[in-house]
């Protein structure tokens, strides 16, 4: 169960964002159906509080999300089937939760109103992968992509023989929630902020080192995801909060980063797929000359 590992340490690592320098990150479970990623999202957000409660739907208006947003601070987001978000909301969203606060608003009396601020990590979950939703729009996506970390969920084997281990896990983290997160951020309060701030560029520094992988510029919101992540994980597990180490659920996430480039360098253009765009938009306005010397 990698992918319900790495969503418990995004709950957990959503309490670091705010020194990160960025303020959001989404994360995209995708798989088929049965292979357990609402439960990875629901078993995220018992480490807080009840988690059906804290589960959000895909049926929002932008000010009930940013409300939401601002309610949470620095606690996670998860949101539930994301494949009905259409194409347009799927790239607002991205760009919502990385910029860190509400939209500017006046109150009565013509006062600009202090915005919801928030640094946090957000999960959804979708059958089929988020990119292919904004590469479908036709856009200049980049940006959006730098903000989206999707990872593929294959089924579990535990959860292919039947409905019986769903069943008994989703009961279990239904019925015992908010005891994990109270502890871990106790714990972090003792560190208090210089020494978290030491750590996190401890652990940038390390991550290399320990797993092989570098980062670009333009991959800063994957980078960010992952070493923080692999960070909380190792804290919970030695101050006895989880019981697992943190290592084969950080190599889960690792061997789907070459696959994330691709998808990324797929849809940059360069001048002659701008040509060839512009060509094939106007063919009906084109007339070909044909011309041979000395005829």
């Amino acid at each position: 169960l990698y992918p319900h590992q790495f969503s418990i340490g995004l709950g957990l690592a959503s309490l670091l964002m705010q020194f990160t320098g960025l303020k959001g990150v989404t994360v995209s479970f995708y798989g088929p159906s049965g292979s357990g990623k609402s439960l990875a999202q629901l078993m995220q957000q018992s480490l807080w509080g009840d988690p059906e409660k804290l589960h959000f739907q895909s049926k929002f208006t932008a000010n009930s999300l940013f409300s939401r947003f601002g309610l949470y601070g620095n606690l996670p987001m998860t949101v539930d089937e994301a494949t009905q978000m259409t194409d347009k909301d799927v790239g607002d969203y991205l760009y919502w939760v990385s910029q860190g606060r509400d939209k500017a608003r006046l109150t009565r009396s013509a006062e600009e109103r202090a915005p919801k601020e928030w640094a946090l990590f957000s999960t959804l979950s979708t059958n089929r992968p988020i990119s292919g939703k904004l590469l479908s729009m036709g856009n200049e996506t980049d940006a959006q992509l730098a903000r989206l970390l999707e990872l593929k969920v294959d089924p579990s084997p535990l959860f292919a023989e039947g409905t019986g281990v769903g069943r008994k896990l989703h009961r279990l983290f239904t019925q015992n929630y908010g005891f994990a997160g109270r502890e871990f951020v106790e714990r972090l309060m003792e560190i208090g902020e210089q020494g978290i701030r030491a750590m996190l560029a401890n652990a940038f520094d390390e991550f290399y080192e320990k797993y092989g992988k570098r980062f670009t510029g333009v991959e800063r919101f994957w980078e960010v995801a992952l070493v923080t992540v692999a960070l909380a994980l190792e804290l919970a597990y030695e101050w006895g909060i989880i019981d697992f180490s943190p290592e084969d659920a950080i190599n889960w996430a690792l061997s789907q980063l070459d696959e994330m480039r691709e998808t990324v360098a797929d849809n940059q253009r360069d001048d002659f797929d701008l040509l060839a765009e512009y060509v094939n938009e106007h063919l009906n306005t084109i007339v070909l000359v044909y011309h041979e010397k000395g005829k």
